[in-house]
């Protein structure tokens, strides 16, 4: 797990939104989702992407990633790293026996008083099949586009690199990849407001400068 990144809420200009920064590289997040298959035949992956609306360009950029076989202990790597990196929200397909599981999990979780894990379901989802999720991730990383950028932590860009055709993949059999076109199709299919960004970006810039 990715653990060691550091990133602070910074209110910017007159907006009551709070926008997660990494001061490291002086990099705001319009907004951060990740994307989640939940373990099964294969283990669990979980990836999350943060979105950059105030360099003037719409780019997603890897943050975090975790895997799992064990269901619990899975999610509660998600909470944690959903707290670290200010994740916005999680996107999974739908399945019945996580809804089972998860009214027990979360019931423990509020028995320890911990936090609950909860997600939205992925949209146009096809009874596990990836192709249209895995289009519109692959037109990101083309060279014309070049929006989406991996990490060298990440274990993603090897399995990219060697990834089979897509027609009839399916969640289940590479929730990696599932997991990264969920979350990337999710950020373009439905883009973040420029009005909120309009009213900000002039207030970021002063404030990289005086750092």
């Amino acid at each position: 797990m990715a653990l060691g990144y550091t990133t602070l809420y910074h209110k910017l200009g007159r907006t009551d939104k709070l926008f997660p920064i990494d001061k490291s590289i002086n990099r705001a997040y319009a907004r951060i989702l990740a994307g989640v298959v939940f373990p099964g035949e294969q283990p669990g992956f979980m990836v999350a992407l943060g979105q950059d609306y105030l360099r003037h360009e719409n780019k997603f950029y890897w943050l975090c990633e975790c895997s799992g076989v064990d269901t619990g202990e899975f999610l509660r790597q998600c909470i944690q790293l959903k707290s670290i990196y200010k994740i916005e929200q999680f996107y999974a397909p739908p399945d019945p026996a996580i809804y089972h599981f998860l009214t027990h999990f979360n019931q423990s979780q509020r028995a320890k008083d911990e936090r609950e894990f909860q997600f939205n379901e992925v949209p146009y989802y096809d009874n596990g099949k990836i192709k249209l999720h895995l289009d519109i991730m692959s037109e990101q990383l083309k060279t014309r586009s070049k929006s989406l950028s991996l990490d060298k932590e990440s274990i993603l860009p090897d399995l990219l690199s060697n990834m089979p055709d897509s027609f009839d993949l399916l969640d289940k059999d590479h929730p990696e990849l599932a997991a990264l076109a969920y979350v990337t199709t999710m950020l373009v299919a439905f883009p973040y407001t420029f009005d909120e960004f309009e009213r900000v970006q002039k207030a970021y810039v002063p404030m990289a400068e005086r750092r």
